[in-house]
């Protein structure tokens, strides 16, 4: 796995270089177009497919901006069996947390590079290729060079999904692949806490934006073109269109903050989110995109003038009594009792 993209003859040479050291070895390619120097990224992309590789396998991944400086080419076995030949920089944080790490090497030794010619700005084809081919023909891997002390791997700074009274604080941390659904660093465990159920509306904010998402399946369970929350095949929670990007069309990209009402509080601070998504648009410039962006504001602002109306109907006693289960229960607990009622029995008119 690397970030080199396709367009020129990285690739090819590497697996070349491996191929010579270990002739006929099985090459299988995760992805070489991980976002370049995108390392958070790589770590996801390394932990996400090593589960279903062989548990003696060997992987090269290359996502490196600081190659050719003094940070260290490793050999890592996990506790699963599994070798990892990478830059230390972060690639194995995730893996390390989820499998362990049994050991370290650092690759020094010149006979487990491709020579005495080894250039400093292109370590894929010149150590890691050539290392990852020694490991996959048997070699002992003690011979590539001294051990590392575990804990001085190099570990990257991942913010996990927090929930607190005011529901959950999460992040976008990517897009899955061309089709725009944004992935959230939230497991499926986690969002269960808010009390969601499938059919639901989920109020969801992400940047500055309020989206009303339906929590449902999966994408064929809402019209083409309108969006939905589903938990992906990864086991997390993701935003998405039917048959279009979220990610385009909102203009949302990693690293955006998110956040989620619970199921109890989303009805009981309606108003409080109708605000906001109001309070951004009244900011924008509406010749920004004419005439979508401004049409966009304009269903904002009637989406928004409905919601309020929906919630001050809600408040009045006499539709309370007509339909009580049609209320939150914060509301219908903070409304006051109904009043009494003004018309008199008949039996209070007749003679004593």
């Amino acid at each position: 796995m690397t970030d080199f993209d396709v367009k020129d003859d990285a690739v090819g040479i590497c697996k070349a270089v491996m191929n010579g050291v270990a002739p006929g070895v099985q090459i299988i390619d995760i992805t070489h177009q991980a976002t370049p120097y995108d390392i958070a990224e790589g770590a996801r992309f390394l932990a996400g497919s090593s589960p279903y590789f062989p548990k003696d396998a060997v992987f090269v991944v290359v996502i490196d901006p600081t190659v050719g400086s003094t940070r260290r080419a490793i050999i890592a076995h996990s506790r699963t069996g599994q070798y990892f030949v990478l830059p230390d920089n972060g690639l194995l944080t995730l893996i390390q947390d989820r499998d362990g790490i049994e050991g370290v090497r650092q690759i020094t030794n010149p006979e487990w590079m491709i020579g005495a010619k080894t250039s400093s700005t292109f370590h894929g084809r010149d150590i890691f290729s050539p290392a990852g081919a020694h490991l996959a023909r048997g070699d002992d891997w003690t011979k590539a060079g001294p051990a590392v002390e575990v804990a001085s791997l190099v570990r990257l700074n991942l913010r996990s999904a927090v929930v607190d009274a005011s529901g959950l604080h999460g992040e976008v941390i990517g897009t899955d692949g061309p089709f725009g659904n944004l992935v959230l660093n939230v497991p499926s465990e986690t969002f269960a806490r808010l009390g969601y159920h499938l059919g639901d509306t989920v109020p969801v904010q992400v940047g500055d934006h309020l989206y009303q998402l339906p929590f449902v399946k999966t994408f064929s369970d809402v019209a083409v073109g309108k969006p939905l929350a589903y938990i992906d095949s990864r086991g997390r929670l993701s935003l998405g269109i039917n048959q279009n990007s979220f990610a385009d069309t909102y203009g949302v990209r990693a690293s955006t903050q998110s956040r989620l009402l619970r199921r109890d509080d989303a009805a009981c601070r309606e108003v409080v989110w109708v605000s906001l998504t109001v309070t951004h648009t009244i900011g924008s410039d509406p010749s920004a995109v004419w005439p979508r962006a401004w049409l966009r504001r304009q269903l904002v602002w009637l989406h928004a003038w409905i919601r309020l109306l929906r919630v001050w109907l809600l408040r009045q006693p006499a539709l309370l009594r007509a339909s009580p289960r049609r209320q939150p229960a914060c509301l219908h607990e903070r409304l006051p009792a109904p009043a009494p009622s003004r018309l008199e029995s008949p039996a209070a008119h007749l003679p004593a």
